[in-house]
């Protein structure tokens, strides 16, 4: 505290010091000496202002510069799996083809049911004719 205090007292005589050298003493010129020192404190205050929103803006920027990294990432993941998909779509597009064609080739039903019964007639004939040709 004492130290600070010092400190204070010896950059007002500084200040006064300037004041004297530029304006040639303090008498009737104090008022200048005055304003000059008020004007230094608010350039001082405006500085340390935009300072501070200089690092806000900094920091706003690296925040928006990795929001920007992390939606390109993203998107390349998601273009990526749109290519998948759109492979897979066509696949099952050839696919689909595929079963309308085998559809129209392959039989009824009815037709399936024909030919079973005919076929187990034919072998029950066939066991017949077997089983007389063993006796």
């Amino acid at each position: 505290m004492i130290f600070s205090s010092c400190r204070k007292k010896n950059q007002k005589q500084k200040k006064r010091k300037v004041c004297k050298n530029i304006l040639g003493g303090i008498g009737k010129n104090g008022y200048f000496c005055g304003k000059l020192d008020s004007m230094a404190v608010e350039l001082q205050q405006t500085v340390s202002r935009i300072a501070a929103k200089s690092r806000i803006i900094l920091e706003r920027y690296e925040l928006m510069k990795r929001q920007l990294k992390a939606s390109a990432e993203k998107i390349d993941q998601l273009e990526h799996d749109l290519g998948r998909i759109r492979a897979e779509n066509e696949r099952l597009r050839s696919q689909v083809d595929y079963l309308k064609i085998a559809a129209v080739v392959a039989p009824e039903r009815e037709d399936v049911e024909r030919t079973r019964t005919l076929l187990s007639n034919l072998v029950r004939e066939i066991d017949k004719c077997i089983a007389d040709l063993n006796d």
